[in-house]
């Protein structure tokens, strides 16, 4: 229970006005969207209101809010899965009752048992298979030197599994025969055509959990996303090519997907003047590539460039760093970026690159060595830098492009996330 929301969860309410089901076991909302009966409880004319019904909206107000957070984080998941893999979260999901994460062996033998397994005895071998897979996993990245470190207040669990378990299981080929001779249902062709949000049957169960299981299921499933992530981008990193140039355009494609179109064309920027391939630019690299970012810029201009960017000038500027320096120039009235309006700019020059690039044919987009249609505006003087390099000097950039590439994913992750939760606001306002 919210302490901020009084005892009962309606503010000032007495006990005697407390719905049922509000403590104990946890009985079905109803319908959020009905509105709370107008029933007096003062009539006092100093009084703000006459009625709890302020106090109930705000309560049915968190219990809505909550559940497009947790409908937005299930369509973030959506977006990073492939074919068959939608399939999976949908069978998920639906056998995911208390929305934790997790499915016990017991829960993935129901599972297997409804979708295909015709014997119990066989599904449940499989279902714990799946589970001892799952604490070897975890216990050979807890011995790594890159593994997160297991501590007696943070146990590892091998009594659950959790969704990239079953991905990593499954990305076996002999599990995935496994499966198909058991004949289990696996690929649902509408959870592949459409996404899972669509059609999972989480809705309805969303409307009927109270609300601190909705909170908890907040939680569980941003860790599911965060954890998915991580998987994605180690399955990228283990499928790069061997040649070097192609490697590195492999990961500037990676690290472009994860940017939109003008923090794209800010990367290719930055990227053109990293003159010593550090991913990092020194003070000097720093003034070269301002002035490349406003050619009308003055001496003192650059200078105000340099310190709204890094408060500090010894050091050195990351990628990131001058992300977030763009993002909040666009904001703040004060800055240069806003004073000299360089973000309607940007968006002038890209809405005008994209038109160009729609007419020209794909056929010279290849001769350039364009591997999208953006990258091929973008990402061609790269290009040309990139081919000038020796393989030593390319292998260092791959390095550093996978250092970003990683950063970049958990910097996204969390601003999907705000702005899921931002953007519900801004739907029910509009």
């Amino acid at each position: 229970m919210d302490p901020s929301l009084g005892q009962s969860g309606y503010g000032g309410s007495s006990s005697s006005s407390r719905p049922d089901g509000e403590e104990g076991t946890p009985t079905p909302r109803g319908d959020t969207a009905t509105p709370p009966a107008a029933l007096i409880k003062t009539t006092d004319p100093q009084a703000v209101f006459f009625t709890d019904c302020f106090n109930d909206s705000k309560r049915l107000w968190e219990i809505y809010y909550m559940t497009e957070i947790v409908k937005g984080i299930q369509a973030l998941v959506d977006k990073e899965l492939e074919g068959e893999e939608h399939g999976f979260l949908m069978l998920f999901m639906k056998f995911d009752l208390d929305m934790s994460g997790t499915l016990s062996v017991d829960e993935i033998c129901d599972m297997l048992t409804e979708y295909g397994v015709e014997r119990k005895a066989q599904a449940r071998t499989l279902a714990q298979s799946i589970l001892e897979h799952t604490a070897t996993s975890r216990e050979e990245a807890a011995r790594s030197p890159n593994g997160r470190a297991t501590t007696a207040a943070d146990p590892v669990s091998y009594d659950a599994v959790e969704f990239v378990d079953y991905l990593r299981w499954f990305s076996n080929n002999k599990n995935h025969e496994a499966f198909k001779e058991v004949g289990f249902k696996f690929a649902d062709f509408g959870a592949q055509l459409i996404g899972t949000r669509h059609i999972a049957p989480v809705g309805d169960r969303l409307r009927t959990l109270p609300r601190e299981q909705l909170r908890r299921a907040i939680v569980n499933y941003r860790a599911l996303y965060r954890s998915l992530r991580v998987y994605k981008s180690e399955e990228a990193m283990r499928s790069l090519p061997d040649d070097a140039v192609e490697e590195v355009k492999t990961l500037y494609n990676l690290i472009a997907k994860e940017l939109s179109m003008e923090n794209e064309a800010l990367f290719n920027l930055f990227a053109e003047f990293d003159e010593d391939l550090d991913g990092k630019l020194n003070k000097t690299e720093q003034a070269k590539m301002f002035r490349g970012f406003d050619q009308t810029a003055t001496d003192n201009e650059v200078q105000i460039y340099l310190r709204e960017v890094n408060a500090e000038p010894h050091l050195h500027l990351q990628f990131l760093d001058f992300l977030d320096w763009w993002e909040q120039s666009k904001m703040v009235p004060q800055s240069l970026v806003s004073r000299k309006k360089l973000g309607k700019a940007l968006q002038s020059k890209l809405t005008t690159s994209m038109s160009t690039v729609s007419t020209i044919s794909q056929g010279w987009l290849y001769k350039i060595g364009g591997d999208s249609l953006f990258g091929n505006v973008f990402g061609h003087p790269l290009r040309k830098k990139w081919e000038s390099l020796d393989v030593e000097d390319l292998l260092r950039l791959c390095e550093v492009y996978k250092i970003l590439y990683v950063d970049l994913r958990n910097y996204t992750l969390e601003h999907e996330i705000a702005q899921l939760e931002a953007g519900i606001v801004r739907a029910i306002l509009v």
